[in-house]
């Protein structure tokens, strides 16, 4: 986890209360520990507060304006703290965002130097002129937030995908087995429809399917899973529509839309490995949880050398984990509303999963084939192009064929490079990209490598 990007308030005595309510939307943020927030409260008796300012200037990374006529017309405001500002950010990847908090003259020589930065509200109307301001402040927290990822280099993507790794099996509550004979369920799609049943009868159950380290991001049943992708790719649309462009919302929507998204845990987490159990399709998977002691005694006879999928028929035990995480997130980038009828209610019921732990269940391979069948994920990268927005780019393939997946790598990264240009930044990837990082440096091609070979 990143430290918490330092940001420095400031504003004019007389907007004092425009500042408390920035600061109260603003908690969020500090709680996430996002942002460690100074303004002049900080302050204290026996101060020097010229030389406290100045400290707390040449510390920050992200600078808030709040401006009015009085901000304007304070030369301290604009000769020592902005001037200040200014040299950050011409030196380091401090940013400048400016809030429009009551009207002054944008015409003049300085209010044309302030739009070279960020300027809030979008719509150009200061606050003071909004009706109920929580809303037009939470859509400026929720552009700060965008911005204090930029600046930490974390995308959307890889807040998601750090709420994935924490999962692990509510133990505590999964029904006692005794010595019940597990039941034959089959497949994966049928477990989903049988899973509240399944629950309540406690017995272990024995599904086949592809068993692979490439975990789901998403946890919950499969056709709730297809419902939130179409949501979103319709919000997305309308988006699109209405000629908004990119934003937070747009990147944290991308992050999760993609139905087939998978990531691959390297440690384990509590005592478990969290793996995916699926049939064909990423999305219509069962999270599966190992425990490292049963993991270590049958690792080695499950996966063949290069390989992170095998064809198992895996017996385990019925239990719940938390999507809780994803809840979180879309609260976090204000999309708890774009969802229609019950499709949130019925994703969040239902995270059932798989426990694997040696006691009265395990894996064997399914030795009616060779290879893995053919498992439907995608690959993905966030770039940053130079004075562009952040792109999000994606391609899809069978993520069981590792000499495929190299090699879809290698074309993806390669299209990065001539779309982008050389200068764009990767600002988040594809775990498996961490094997190929002989061919990454710092994210750029390096000419020599050839990007057609597998």
């Amino acid at each position: 986890m990143s430290e918490p990007i330092k940001t420095f308030i400031s504003y004019a005595r007389e907007d004092e209360r425009f500042c408390q309510e920035l600061m109260n939307h603003l908690r969020s943020l500090e709680e996430d520990k996002l942002i460690e927030v100074w303004f002049d409260q900080g302050i204290h008796a026996g101060d020097s507060w010229r030389d406290k300012i100045q400290q707390q200037l040449g510390a920050a990374e992200l600078f808030l304006f709040l401006w009015s006529v009085d901000a304007f017309n304070s030369e301290f405001i604009r000769k020592q703290e902005f001037a200040a500002a200014r040299d950050r950010v011409a030196d380091t990847r401090a940013r400048i965002v400016s809030i429009v908090l009551r009207d002054f003259d944008q015409e003049s020589r300085f209010g044309n130097l302030l739009r070279q930065w960020q300027m809030l509200p979008r719509d150009g109307v200061a606050i003071q002129h909004k009706r109920g301001r929580d809303r037009p402040w939470q859509e400026i927290v929720t552009e700060i937030r965008a911005i204090v990822v930029d600046i930490s280099g974390r995308h959307p993507c890889e807040e998601f995908a750090d709420g994935a790794r924490s999962a692990v099996p509510d133990t505590a509550a999964m029904a006692p087995v005794g010595n019940q004979t597990a039941r034959q369920i089959g497949t994966v799609a049928r477990f989903w429809q049988q899973a509240a049943a399944l629950e309540q009868a406690g017995a272990p159950v024995i599904v086949q399917g592809t068993l692979s380290q490439f975990a789901p991001m998403m946890i919950g049943p499969p056709q709730a899973k297809a419902m939130m992708h179409k949501d979103f790719r319709e919000l997305l649309s309308e988006h699109a529509e209405e000629g908004e462009g990119r934003s937070a919302s747009i990147d944290a929507c991308l992050s999760m839309t993609a139905g087939q998204m998978v990531m691959r845990t390297h440690a384990a987490n509590a005592g478990w490995h969290y793996f995916g159990l699926y049939n064909s399709i990423v999305r219509n998977s069962i999270p599966t949880f190992i425990s490292t002691e049963y993991l270590e005694r049958t690792a080695a006879t499950l996966f063949q050398p290069g390989r992170r999928t095998v064809e198992a028929i895996v017996t385990g035990k019925i239990a719940r984990t938390s999507n809780q995480y994803v809840l979180d997130y879309l609260s976090r980038y204000r999309l708890e509303n774009s969802f229609r009828g019950d499709t949130l209610e019925s994703w969040a019921r239902a995270p059932y999963c798989l426990v694997i732990d040696g006691d009265q269940t395990g894996i064997i391979r399914d030795t009616s084939t060779d290879e893995p069948r053919y498992l439907d994920g995608d690959i993905w990268v966030a770039v940053k192009p130079p004075d562009a927005d952040e792109i999000f780019e994606t391609t899809f393939l069978n993520v069981a064929d590792p000499d495929l997946r190299r090699h879809e790598t290698r074309r993806l990264i390669r299209a990065v490079d001539q779309r982008h240009g050389p200068h764009a930044s990767i600002i988040a990837q594809y775990d498996e990209w961490s094997e190929i990082d002989a061919i990454i440096d710092t994210g750029q091609l390096q000419p020599e490598d050839d990007l057609d070979g597998k």
